[in-house]
């Protein structure tokens, strides 16, 4: 009987060592593939694809984990305040999502949001994986190895993008020299500082061969090459100051003499860091001569970082708004848009930004402050606080291994690197992936150095202990494999959102779009964005409808009808899964508005009741106000519609839709001067837009300033040369002919900005 329990066991121990190792490659692989993953041919966002890798490969890796402890028996996990702290950070955002107005938003979000519980959940299991996986210098060499090799395949992608052009490659996503495999053009400067910093403490700390020394330098060039063209001031700096961390420790350690008694990897006995010091001056350099010097590179290659993400003091003022109507939960985890759209000050509408819409604050963590509330961001403080100084307490107990020294340092450099752009930044999903990654290898590298202690947990002996271990991990399991599905249906409803809007491209494949969204809707049904999707697909076949000839009367009868229901459903279904997205009411209201003219009952009435309910939701938006002054319109109703055109302009004093609009009221009311004045207020505004400047034409020959006309169309003429319309006027002005007949409306493809919300 004890042969055959030893046989058993002896089987368990293999299957266990098996999903270890599946487990550890599944990380591995991700680790690897994350920063230079996309999907070609499609115009799927490279965060959403990212976002759904990450999901799968820690599903993967944590599930194997889990069984493999399940089989072994026994768990052992570090023992350090920091992975509790960020479980208290997980636990707060699961209250406020389940008190959010809105948990779907919260728990799962509509695409593969940053900011939701699962996202959370996420990345706490990227800590602890790397925390437990991550074992021995090793395992640690391949992941450093891979991030490096990453790092060379993007540099070498972005080259070929600058010197050759963009979509050189022909995968019809690299449109533009900026657009590169990590993320945003800012993301590659967070990406390369971090390349630079494990570069330098590797030349610094470890001993290598003379060609391996050779490659990390010219590593570090090229980094600082893109750091020069990217030009960001907070990079430069935290590169400056972490690379001066590395000459100090580099310092420290030669002066002490622990890392010469390694006869394999021995550190050279430099009196003087150079490298190290070089970067520190190269950063100095930049952070006090910039901008100037770094536009000299980007001016040059004609590549610029421009990022744009409300600032610190507009972030705490929606702080302050929200923590006023509820102090503990907050808006709801991953409700920044709405809260934005619903308390960010007035003074914003004065900028180019007025109606854009922040998913983020100026930095990701501060957000959770809006959204989660005063417990997760105070636990994500206790969380940074304490890593910084427990950091900065340990990574000065040298070792007389090099390599030993060499990881301590690397992970908690990389780790706050990291960390503080989460603080002082919006970085996409690569680099807060890769942020857990490198604490979860710190928290491993003190617990190897027996910095930290363990707790060490044995279940198959005692029967009660096996009982409920072996729940929780089920329990852990069973969710586990439920979150990869559903990340799977939410990126399968992306791709079918994708597929609907190319096909919508072309009027071909038009028709087919719908198969696409219903698609997409089914498989995220819980998303209003898929039924929003839908309703705009049916509006658009609405309108092409009425703007058809040609078609029998009872045929147009029939689809009209079907087309306006399905809108109108699928608007109602959008508002369904998101009552407090604004967006939602506003395309439910255009939906309306867009048969008002038809004299359908109810239209009216329906489309106002939706636009003020948006406007609830926004209530300084100028361009709700809008829409209603253009229901006003539609309904004959003039005085009304002035009302609410002077309530856009109170809000935004230059919205030029809002000038254009009333400029031509006044003009169709016969008032010329006021229209003339309202026209010149819009252009001012918007000097380049050609509809305000084919107004203020049609208004000078109405005032017979016939040669002010004649210039202004002939500078139209110029900038859309060959319009017939333009072409007619001219000749009419100057003949001193009247030009009524031809001043309806201009025959471009200009979208109002109103109606497209």
């Amino acid at each position: 009987m004890d042969t055959i329990n030893t046989s058993i066991r002896s089987v368990e121990t293999s299957k266990a060592k098996l999903f270890a190792k599946i487990s550890y490659y599944a990380y591995l692989i991700t680790i690897a593939l994350v920063p230079i993953f996309f999907i070609p041919f499609t115009t799927i966002a490279f965060d959403i694809s990212k976002s759904y890798l990450i999901s799968i490969g820690i599903c993967t890796s944590f599930t194997f984990w889990l069984l493999a402890k399940l089989l072994d028996g026994n768990i052992s996990l570090p023992k350090t305040p920091l992975i509790f702290a960020f479980l208290g950070t997980l636990f707060f955002t699961v209250l406020s999502s389940l008190f959010s107005v809105a948990p779907n938003v919260s728990f799962i979000g509509t695409g593969f949001d940053i900011g939701t519980t699962s996202s959370i959940l996420l990345m706490f299991l990227t800590l602890f994986l790397g925390s437990v996986l991550i074992g021995g210098p090793s395992r640690k060499s391949s992941v450093y190895f891979l991030i490096l090799g990453v790092s060379i395949i993007s540099i070498l992608w972005q080259l070929v993008l600058i010197i050759v052009g963009p979509n050189t490659l022909g995968i019809g996503i690299f449109s533009s020299k900026t657009i590169n495999l990590i993320g945003k053009w800012s993301d590659f400067s967070v990406f390369l500082g971090a390349i630079i910093l494990l570069a330098v403490a590797m030349v610094e700390l470890l001993k290598i061969g003379k060609v391996q020394k050779i490659f990390t330098l010219v590593l570090i060039g090229a980094c600082l090459f893109f750091l020069m063209l990217i030009n960001s001031i907070s990079a430069w700096v935290l590169v400056g100051l972490f690379s001066l961390i590395i000459f100090i420790y580099a310092m420290t350690v030669i002066r002490n003499g622990n890392a010469t008694q390694d006869t394999n990897n021995i550190l050279e006995k430099r009196f003087f860091p150079a490298i190290s010091f070089s970067v520190v001056m190269v950063s100095l350099v930049f952070v006090l001569a910039n901008p100037l010097v770094g536009q000299i590179f980007s001016n040059n290659l004609g590549v610029y970082n421009v990022e744009f993400r409300p600032s610190v003091s507009t972030t705490f003022e929606v702080a302050k708004q929200v923590l006023a109507q509820d102090p503990v939960f907050g808006f709801g985890a991953n409700r920044f848009e709405n809260a934005w759209a619903q308390f960010r000050p007035v003074k914003v509408l004065q900028t180019t930004f007025w109606d854009t819409n922040f998913s983020q604050g100026f930095g990701f963590i501060p957000t959770f402050l809006v959204t989660s509330g005063p417990l997760v961001f105070l636990s994500l403080l206790f969380f940074l606080v304490y890593f910084f100084y427990f950091g900065i307490k340990k990574v000065f107990s040298f070792s007389v291994e090099p390599m030993a020294n060499f990881f301590l340092l690397s992970s908690f450099i990389l780790a706050a690197y990291f960390l503080i752009f989460l603080w002082i930044s919006v970085p996409n999903i690569t680099i807060i992936f890769l942020t857990f990654v490198m604490i979860g290898i710190f928290i491993n590298t003190l617990e190897e150095r027996k910095l930290i202690g363990q707790y060490k947990i044995s279940f198959l002996k005692d029967p009660r202990k096996s009982f409920f271990s072996i729940l929780t991990i089920s329990v852990l399991f069973i969710a586990t494999l439920s979150m990869g599905y559903i990340y799977t249906k939410k990126f399968v409803a992306v791709a079918y959102t994708d597929q609907g809007f190319r096909r919508t491209q072309n009027v071909d494949t038009f028709n087919k779009a719908e198969k696409s969204f219903v698609s997409s809707a089914r498989n995220n049904s819980k998303a209003d964005f898929a039924y929003q999707n839908l309703a705009n697909y049916y509006y658009s076949k609405l309108n092409i409808l009425m703007n058809s000839s040609g078609l029998s009367d009872e045929f147009v009868g029939s689809q009209f009808q079907s087309y306006f229901l399905n809108a109108e459903n699928s608007a109602k279904l959008a508002i369904s899964k998101d009552r407090t997205n604004f967006f939602n009411w506003v395309l439910l209201g255009n939906i309306y508005k867009g048969v008002v003219p038809l004299d359908i009952e109810g239209s009216y009435e329906s489309a106002k009741a939706s636009y003020e309910s948006a406007l609830v939701l926004n209530p300084n938006s100028p361009s709700i106000y809008l829409l209603l002054a253009r229901l006003e319109l539609a309904n004959d109703n003039i005085p009304q519609a002035k009302i609410n055109i002077d309530k856009a302009l109170a809000l935004k004093q230059n919205y030029g839709e809002a000038l254009f609009l009333t400029s031509q009221i006044y003009l169709e009311e016969g008032d010329n001067d006021e229209a003339l004045n309202r026209i010149v207020q819009a252009l001012f505004a918007d000097p380049s837009n050609i509809e305000y400047e084919y107004l203020l034409g049609v208004v000078y020959e109405k005032l017979g300033r016939e040669k002010d006309a004649i210039a202004v169309f002939k500078d139209i003429n110029n900038k859309i040369p060959g319009n017939k319309q333009i072409e007619s006027i001219l000749e009419k002005l100057e003949k001193g002919q009247n030009i009524d007949a031809y001043t309806e409306n201009l025959e471009t493809d200009t979208i109002d900005s109103a109606e497209s919300q």
